[in-house]
């Protein structure tokens, strides 16, 4: 699929609006029941992953704790292309951007609704911060300050997100779907999506 056609495809469904929820999150051990919430790490789909829809993939977790958990997947990308082009599609014309961006499928939830994972050096009214050394935003000013140049220098845009209801998450990790590895930030804008899941779990492989 090319540029154009993606741009057409992921543009029609964004500007709906971005937007979804942005809750408070903690990465920390919930002292009454002892579960280790996992904000901050890669989800790593097992080898004893039933569902296709999640087969060999890395999800960053961006929220868990006793009211579900949010993540986006890492290494499922459209595509990539100029920078400048995508920009023009959101409607926020830019003929000073030069670099090239990609466009990932974040996962099977909302995929009207889209977020940008971006290095920590931009803060706006919708970030979240999700380590010392990742960020997501999910409003339109983002892309705007991108075209002013004033935007974060590693980003990357996902469209959907990857839900799950309370203990939902939980009970798939005690049925050995899911491994969990350290977030590592460059893999986040890592430009070779389609080994990543292979390369982290060489080093992940520790159940849950």
């Amino acid at each position: 699929m090319n540029w154009s056609r993606l741009i057409r495809v992921g543009v029609t469904v964004v500007l709906i609006g971005l937007y979804f929820y942005s809750p408070a999150t903690t990465r920390a051990a919930d002292s009454s029941t002892g579960t280790l919430f996992l904000k901050g790490q890669f989800l790593v789909a097992s080898k004893k992953m039933p569902d296709p829809r999640f087969a060999k993939t890395v999800i960053l977790m961006v929220h868990h704790d006793e009211t579900g958990a949010q993540g986006f997947v890492i290494n499922k990308a459209f595509g990539r292309g100029p920078l400048a082009k995508l920009l023009k599609g959101f409607g926020i014309p830019s003929t000073s951007v030069q670099k090239t961006v990609g466009l990932y499928y974040g996962g099977p939830v909302e995929l009207s609704l889209a977020a940008v994972l971006h290095s920590p050096d931009y803060k706006g009214i919708s970030t979240n911060k999700i380590s010392n050394n990742l960020a997501w935003s999910n409003h339109k000013n983002i892309l705007s300050a991108i075209a002013e140049g004033k935007g974060p220098a590693k980003r990357v845009f996902m469209l959907g997100y990857c839900g799950w209801s309370p203990g939902q998450l939980e009970s798939e990790i005690a049925r050995e779907m899911w491994l969990t590895a350290p977030a590592d930030a460059e893999l986040i804008f890592d430009k070779d999506p389609k080994t990543l899941w292979d390369r982290i779990m060489a080093k992940a492989g520790v159940k849950l």
